[in-house]
């Protein structure tokens, strides 16, 4: 029987904070080439061994990028790596990634993706609540992602909240709307 970490996992997979199931945050670099076809990967959810190589390789290139678009490819990679289930190595991408650039959102957000399939909750809160701190560019993703921590540290208010603010932000996303209906309000 799955555990309700995999039920809930399982429930988002995007491209833009990782996790097979949880929301990702693709970063977005210039120009044709390895770092494009990683971006591309990521953005598109196509995760193959040609999909890490196209990453492997704009990262070995790393003296045609500047700091900023290396971090987002290792950020790219990142998400890869965890739709490939390389969770440890998608965080070692994302900690390369804030190495970088210390504020960049969506390494935190698909950290905290990552940490979330790890089962390291506590660890994954920390993440997702840096990320919304500094405004990613899918927050909707962040607070999904935090909804499905909350729920398994037993906090269904907070995952109730989190999923009500994901559906505000972003109403035409169906999963937060199905998992909201998981959830019977009673006044007291």
């Amino acid at each position: 029987m799955k555990s309700l970490v995999q039920i809930l996992t399982a429930l988002c997979i995007f491209p833009a904070i990782i996790v097979a199931s949880t929301a990702s945050a693709g970063t977005f670099t210039i120009g044709q080439s390895f770092k494009s076809e990683c971006y591309d990967n990521a953005r598109r959810v196509y995760f193959s061994s040609a999909s890490l190589n196209a990453c492997n390789h704009a990262i070995d290139d790393d003296d045609a990028m500047t700091k900023k678009d290396l971090a987002a490819t290792y950020v790219n990679r990142g998400i890869v790596r965890a739709y490939l289930e390389d969770y440890d190595g998608a965080l070692a991408d994302y900690e390369e990634a804030l190495k970088l650039r210390p504020d960049l959102a969506e390494a935190f957000a698909n950290r905290g993706g990552a940490l979330i399939k790890l089962e390291r909750f506590d660890s994954a809160l920390e993440a997702l609540n840096k990320a919304l701190m500094l405004s990613p560019k899918q927050p909707e993703r962040v607070y999904y992602n935090r909804s499905i921590v909350y729920e398994l540290k037993g906090k269904t208010r907070q995952a109730y909240e989190d999923l009500k603010k994901a559906v505000e932000l972003a109403p035409q996303w169906a999963q937060p709307q199905r998992e909201l209906q998981r959830y019977q309000v009673v006044a007291r």
